[in-house]
């Protein structure tokens, strides 16, 4: 799983300077140049989420831990924002509790 990671991580690097990266994560009255300040616990992601047609997605980028995290959903019926949680808190060893 962590290698996924580092190749996702390694292709924002090639795709976008460090340097445009920095001035994307300089969040200026609650807006960044296309990305957004998520906040999770002690820890700080930059990405971008959105949806449409019953497609929703999310990508967080946890500059600290070098982590890139990328969900695409389709035809959800619980709330994605749960499945999110779960996901970085399993990879970061935070217990969660599924929801039912």
């Amino acid at each position: 799983m962590k290698k996924s990671f580092t190749i996702a991580t390694g292709l924002l690097f090639i795709l976008f300077s460090i340097n445009l990266i920095n001035q994307m994560q300089e969040i200026k009255e609650g807006y960044g140049k296309g990305l957004i300040r998520f906040p999770f616990g002690n820890k700080i992601a930059y990405g971008h989420n959105g949806g449409i047609d019953g497609f929703v997605s999310n990508l967080a980028y946890f500059p600290s831990e070098n982590v890139v995290l990328s969900v695409t959903a389709n035809g959800m019926n619980c709330n994605f924002n749960d499945i999110l949680i779960g996901i970085i808190s399993i990879y970061f060893n935070i217990p969660f509790e599924i929801p039912v």
